[in-house]
Order: C-alpha cells, then sequence, then structure tokens
C-alpha cells in the first residue's frame, strides 16, 4: 500500500513538473512573440541580408578592380571581351 501511494505521489509530483514547464515555455513563447508583433524599428532581417549582400558584391567588385590595376593582368578574359562587345570596344 505504501509503494502504491508512493508511486501515486511521485506521479503527480511529475505531472506538476511538466505542467509547469509547459507553462513557462508557451509564457516564454507569447512574450516573444508579442516582442515581434510590437517592434516597430522599422527594419526586418531580410532588409538586412540584402543590404550585406549588396556590401559584400561592391566589395568584391572593388577587391577585383584593384587586384586588376596593380597586377595589370585580366583575370576573366571572356567577361572582358563579352562587356567590351557591349561596348563597342573590341
Amino acid at each position: 500500500m505504501l509503494k502504491i501511494k508512493r508511486k501515486v505521489k511521485n506521479l503527480i509530483h511529475t505531472i506538476k513538473q511538466k505542467v509547469t514547464a509547459l507553462a513557462v515555455r508557451t509564457k516564454c513563447q507569447t512574450i516573444s512573440a508579442q516582442e515581434v508583433l510590437t517592434n516597430n524599428r522599422g527594419e526586418s532581417n531580410s532588409v538586412g541580408s540584402a543590404v550585406g549582400i549588396v556590401i559584400s558584391v561592391v566589395l568584391g567588385l572593388f577587391l577585383l578592380n584593384k587586384l586588376l590595376e596593380l597586377f595589370g593582368v585580366n583575370i576573366m578574359p571572356a567577361i572582358q571581351t563579352k562587356i567590351g562587345e557591349m561596348f563597342g570596344k573590341v
């Protein structure tokens, strides 16, 4: 009889812990969702990513241009001929 009481007591204690943990997780997620919905900074992650990509491309082109000037070697001859054909500088 005592073993059954102990098991039931442990079961009730475990259930209370799990329900409390679930309630805490739910509350945290609710608070997180409220923060996202009330955020009015005017910036989203996609805008920040797009700006980062544009900056990376511009810096890459700048670096490529400076390497071309430094070494005086054409790194991508096919692209140079295509660009020359577009602008009539064949």
